[in-house]
């Protein structure tokens, strides 16, 4: 009964917080007020809410991950360890994959490749960087690779629902023009050149947020199982995250790379190609372990060949073999010994009775 009230109370609470965060963001999705990418500025410092949101998404991350870690059977300080090495090569990778997209401006201003707090990391730079500080953790813990990748999946794409809010702020990574009822209003400095006769235009990091979040529902449930392969979780998020950005390139404004295709989504497809081989590789050990386990029984073919073989008899193999009769023992041959002889007890000793010595005759003096 308490889970049911407690269930019901997240739920309410969740309802209550999409209504109030509607209404706090309808001002800005309506051209009224543009939003400010600066959060805080003390001095020359300014900190901005794209760098804020992308610090604090690691908080929840964290937790969720040392939750997974315990229900696994895993020392939960694994995850601060994975923490440590993963997220500067996911961050530094995600920085170097953006400026090779935009080299032409970059190699001009090369400075500015610092600049994280402005905006720029590429979400599939923070993959691959990811995958490659768990190759590192792994061989250095001598942890399961896949299993190091799945306790990072549900806390990346976690971050990755709250982080694209700070495309929001930056007014970054918007669709084409659109009069759809959540249309979100543009600034003239932050529309691409071609679109500068357009105010309204589709809120995509709305759309990937909302399916980030829901793939993180899918797999912190699928996670709960305590006896879960290694590798299922992480194999998941890649298919699950490649078939949501693949879908919404075709709505955000970018250049085709290849054909109609944009770099977006062919490193999807080399995403989903990676997390369908992790599920077939999985499949295909568990397949395995199950053909060594059990006896397997025969086919309906080769009974068919079988009774056309032999006739209209039972099929040899269904037959039982003939048990095998135990080896005969001969008893061993009992070796007759005679008995020993007791010995002769020793004669005792007669005792003699004591006599008193005679008194001697009195000598004359």
């Amino acid at each position: 009964m308490n889970r049911k009230i407690i269930t019901a109370g997240g739920a309410l609470l969740i309802v209550g917080a999409i209504v109030a965060l509607f209404f706090l963001l309808r001002p800005f999705f309506a051209g009224e007020q543009i939003p400010n990418p600066v959060l805080l500025q003390i001095g020359g410092i300014q900190i901005r809410w794209y760098g804020m949101l992308i610090a604090l998404s690691f908080l929840p991350g964290i937790y969720v991950a040392y939750r997974m870690a315990k229900n696994w059977g895993i020392n939960p300080d694994h995850v601060f360890n994975i923490v440590i090495i993963c997220a500067p090569m996911a961050l530094i990778f995600a920085r170097l994959f953006f400026c090779a997209l935009n080299l032409d401006y970059y190699s001009r201003y090369p400075i500015q490749i610092l600049y994280l707090w402005q905006g720029g990391l590429s979400i599939y730079g923070v993959v691959f960087g990811g995958i490659l500080g768990c190759l590192i953790y792994a061989a250095v813990s001598r942890l399961p690779l896949l299993r190091i990748m799945d306790l990072g999946a549900v806390p990346l794409v976690l971050g990755q629902a709250i982080g694209r809010w700070g495309n929001f702020f930056n007014q970054e990574l918007f669709g084409y023009p659109t009069d759809l009822p959540w249309k979100m209003y543009l600034a003239p400095a932050n529309r691409e050149n071609a679109y500068q006769g357009f105010n309204f235009f589709q809120p995509t990091f709305l759309y990937e947020s909302i399916a980030n979040l829901l793939l993180f529902v899918l797999l912190l449930w699928r996670a709960r199982k305590k006896n879960l392969a290694p590798g299922v979780i992480a194999g998941l998020y890649l298919i699950g995250y490649g078939l949501i950005r693949f879908l919404l390139e075709f709505v955000r404004i970018e250049p085709a790379a290849v054909g109609f295709l944009t770099w977006g989504q062919l490193a999807s497809v080399v995403t989903i190609l990676v997390g369908g081989a992790i599920l077939l590789f999985i499949n295909r050990r568990q397949n395995a372990h199950r053909a060594a386990a059990m006896v397997i029984a025969p086919t309906v073919p080769e009974l068919a060949m079988e009774v056309f073989r032999t006739g209209p008899v039972i099929p040899a193999l269904l037959q039982q073999p003939p048990e095998e009769p135990e080896p005969k023992t001969e008893p061993e041959p009992k070796i007759e010994t005679e008995p020993m002889a007791e010995p002769e007890p020793e004669p005792k000793a007669e005792l003699k009775p004591k006599t008193e010595p005679e008194p001697e005759p009195n000598k004359p003096e």
